[in-house]
């Protein structure tokens, strides 16, 4: 009997235990470790798949509370009520929005608070004793719009990968050797032209060079040209200077000097008129102009 007692009793005892072990973590578990911890409202509008009860709720990258419940909002059927439960420490304004992300491509997802960026946002922090009235606004994660354009993506590559293999088809395959072989035969021709370029650029190395030194006597003659230049520009600026020195002769003679050269002109003109009527008689008859009229009438006896 009493080893049957025994029994009972370290029975009862264990069992005890496991009975003050359980109580000790639901007590644990609803009290959430000592925090307190303030009850939000999100709603999201878009799927929020794979995100349960338990997963865990970041504001800006720091772990601050869990999520509570994920169901269909009573209000309205197309939005997602999810009940997370945060520190009351945590910044929560009015336009404080989550967003569902994952750790890494293959992680669970958790939900993530942050402050909207859009410009004219009410920024008045929210108060943890009005957290009930509180919703705060769910947005489209990148992971999300990835996904939702990730089969339109698969169906652009199917399509490009569609036209090249209609690209590949035979006949465009023999345009496309046909097309490479008329580019190598231009290549070919265009190296032959090439090195006609570069025959022709030596032979004509020689006239260029003649046509330097050309440049360079030209050169030479330009300076001799100048030097020309500035002499016949001395000479006439010599010419302005005897000019100025005697601009009153020159004004006497053109008064004076011209009408006596004139008259000069004039009588010499007469006498030349005067001398050529003289060179006329003399080629005409030098003896009568020299001897004077010899020639008389015969004289009859009567008339002596």
């Amino acid at each position: 009997m009493e080893t049957r007692a025994s029994y009972v009793l370290v029975g009862a005892f264990v069992l005890g235990l496991v009975a003050a072990a359980v109580v000790f973590v639901l007590w644990l578990g609803r009290s959430d470790g000592g925090r307190d911890l303030v009850v939000y409202r999100v709603h999201f509008t878009g799927n929020v798949t794979g995100l349960a009860p338990g997963a865990a709720v970041r504001y800006r990258g720091i772990n601050k509370g869990e999520v509570r419940n994920v169901d269909i909002s009573k209000e309205r059927d197309d939005v997602i009520e999810v009940v997370i439960r945060v520190a009351r420490d945590t910044p929560i304004y009015t336009d404080t929005v989550a967003s569902l992300e994952v750790q890494g491509l293959t992680g669970a997802p958790f939900v993530q608070l942050k402050r909207s960026p859009k410009p004219g946002a009410d920024g008045s922090k929210v108060e943890p004793k009005d957290a009930a009235q509180t919703v705060i606004q769910g947005e489209s994660s990148g992971l999300e719009r990835i996904f939702e354009e990730f089969p339109k993506a698969i169906a652009s590559v199917t399509n490009l990968a569609d036209r090249a293999s209609a690209l590949l088809d035979k006949e465009n395959q023999e345009n496309f050797k046909t097309m490479l072989r008329g580019a190598s035969e231009a290549l070919a021709s265009l190296r032959g032209l090439v090195n006609e370029m570069t025959v022709v650029a030596r032979d004509a190395r020689a006239p260029v060079q003649e046509l330097g030194n050309l440049a360079r006597r030209g050169q030479v003659t330009l300076g001799e040209f100048e030097k020309t230049a500035a002499g016949i520009s001395g000479l006439m600026a010599d010419a302005r200077t005897i000019l100025r020195e005697n601009r009153r002769p020159i004004a006497d003679f053109a008064a004076t000097g011209l009408y006596e050269f004139s008259l000069f002109l004039t009588d010499t003109r007469k006498f030349v008129r005067s001398f050529d009527r003289i060179l006329t008689r003399i080629e005409s008859d030098p003896s009568q102009f020299l001897f004077g009229n010899r020639q008389r009438g015969f004289e009859t006896q009567g008339n002596r």
